[in-house]
């Protein structure tokens, strides 16, 4: 392949919008052009595209993050003022060019203030035969941070293929991804996607009341409650099997359930495994129940992640010991596209120790957004609770990207002093 130098655009492995720069992290941070060709086939590598910023408002209006490897996929995250991600487009690699997978679209108050919260979120999944699956959430009370509710899950009518392939673009030509012709001339703004897609829903809705008997409508079964798994997922064994297999292709070892067992080391009965694509739609839902089910080390899951689902999901992240207790928990929640790391606990044990056993000694320390700390020790079968206040941290040792899908093992990289 031919090279072209791309003297307009900068590269790093990861961008904040927030701070319009790169965390600092050698793998993250800015990196020439030579070395960002170099990782665009190197699976595993991280590699972010980065625009020059708006003339008028200082900010890059978009970024491309690449999922690097031999046939490297592409997601496009556009920005709008002051700090929001407003709409993501991920194009999965086929092989034989680029497929439109999700549309992930976040309705702003306008004009939006630096501290506003979307009151829309709309995630759009496309199989490969152009079928959609609908999921959609917004705010009750735009007064109220995080008064979200979720819509019921639907599947709508399937886009035209053509609408929804391109070639993957050459070296330097990634502002093509944010092509949006497979939507109306003229849509642009999320909220006019947003208004497609539940446009797209409500025709379904219509055609289907239209085509049912009465009797048959009749007797349709509720959906199940907000929070529990479909009963697609629901004891079913042939998902159950697949998860205790090995977690499918992508997920970074993980499998999935909606509670996890400590004691057995096991989904929950109740909740069962369910398959990732469940899991996607799960992550997003408000008052879900997701838990992160990591790659075993020595007949244990290194880590068990906590999911408090919504728009913008947070994660309760436990490193696992053998035969099966957390000796780590980290807790982190969304801000933006950061994670912030506000509690974080260390566990010893009594030997021997079984699974599900009481720590011995838990410290816990409580971390402030403006990084001051509060340390909390606590002893099992005592009821004395020792506090003390510890020396603040800068913040930024306990803030860093959203992790990629897949890769939440990452979320136990902290800087182990900040518990100290």
């Amino acid at each position: 392949m031919e090279w072209y130098l791309v003297a307009e655009f900068r590269f790093c492995g990861r961008f904040s919008a927030q701070t319009q720069r790169p965390p600092s992290d050698p793998q993250w941070t800015w990196i020439d052009e030579a070395e960002a060709q170099r990782r665009w086939h190197s699976a595993g590598a991280e590699l972010t595209v980065v625009p020059p910023a708006d003339p008028m408002t200082g900010r890059v209006p978009y970024v491309v993050v690449i999922t690097c490897g031999a046939s490297p996929s592409y997601t496009v995250r556009r920005f709008l003022a002051p700090i929001f991600c407003d709409l993501e487009l991920w194009w999965k690699n086929t092989g034989d060019g680029l497929a439109l997978d999700v549309v992930h679209a976040m309705v702003f108050p306008e004009p939006a203030e630096e501290w506003d919260e979307a009151h829309v979120s709309t995630t759009a999944r496309i199989g490969p035969d152009g079928s959609v699956y609908l999921t959609r959430a917004f705010r009750t009370d735009p007064g109220v941070r995080g008064s979200w509710v979720t819509e019921p899950a639907s599947e709508l009518a399937p886009l035209g293929i053509s609408r929804l392939r391109r070639a993957e673009p050459a070296w330097g030509m990634w502002n093509e991804l944010l092509d949006l012709s497979m939507f109306p001339n003229g849509v642009l703004s999320a909220a006019q996607i947003d208004t497609v897609f539940v446009a797209m829903r409500d025709d379904v809705g219509r055609s289907s009341a239209a085509a049912q008997p009465e009797s048959t409508a009749a007797a349709q079964q509720p959906a199940a409650p907000a929070g529990e798994p479909s009963t697609s997922a629901m004891g079913d064994p042939e998902a159950a099997a697949a998860s205790r297999a090995g977690a499918p292709a992508g997920s970074g070892g993980f499998r999935f359930c909606g509670r996890f067992d400590p004691v057995r080391q096991d989904a929950v009965a109740a909740s069962s495994w369910i398959r990732e694509d469940e899991a996607r739609r799960v992550m997003y839902e408000v008052g879900g129940e997701l838990t992160l089910v990591g790659p075993e080390e020595s007949g244990v899951p290194r880590a068990v992640v906590v999911v408090a689902c919504g728009p913008n999901p947070g994660f309760h992240v436990s490193r696992q010991v053998p035969p099966g207790v957390p000796d780590l928990t980290m807790r982190w929640h969304q801000v933006g596209d950061h994670m912030l790391l506000d509690r974080v606990s260390i566990m010893d044990y009594d030997e021997p120790v079984t699974a599900g056993d009481e720590p011995a000694l838990t410290a816990c320390t409580d971390i402030a957004a403006d990084g001051s700390r509060r340390l909390t020790l606590s002893s099992k079968g005592s009821e004395t609770i020792d506090t003390a206040e510890m020396p603040p941290i800068e913040i930024a040792e306990a803030v860093r990207p959203v992790p990629r899908w897949g890769a939440w093992a990452e979320l136990l990289d902290a800087p182990p002093a900040i518990a100290r």
